[in-house]
């Protein structure tokens, strides 16, 4: 419930980019697995994934995840995702309008 009325608040209040932000979030927190010593997200994380996920549509999330690996908060491991540092991707998620 927690994870559904935050998505509605992002879904409502916050740049794409935050929104995304707090979807990888969940998206570990529901689909994260330990390999090799790391945490990845296995569930296959599209673009459309997201934007199903977020209900917005596909251009509205189109450049945000490689914003995200750009920026060394997400990063990709064969055709999985991870989050390397939880804490400094929810600070960056606050600073983002």
């Amino acid at each position: 419930f927690l994870s559904t009325a935050r998505m509605y608040v992002d879904a409502v209040e916050g740049s794409a980019l935050r929104r995304v932000c707090g979807a990888f979030l969940d998206f570990d927190l529901r689909y994260g697995v330990d390999r090799d010593g790391i945490r990845v997200i296995e569930a296959k994380i599209g673009q459309q994934y997201v934007a199903d996920y977020l209900g917005v549509s596909r251009l509205t999330v189109n450049k945000c995840p490689r914003r995200l690996r750009e920026a060394k908060l997400i990063r990709k491991l064969d055709d999985a995702y991870w989050i390397p540092d939880k804490k400094a991707l929810t600070s960056a998620m606050k600073l983002m309008e």
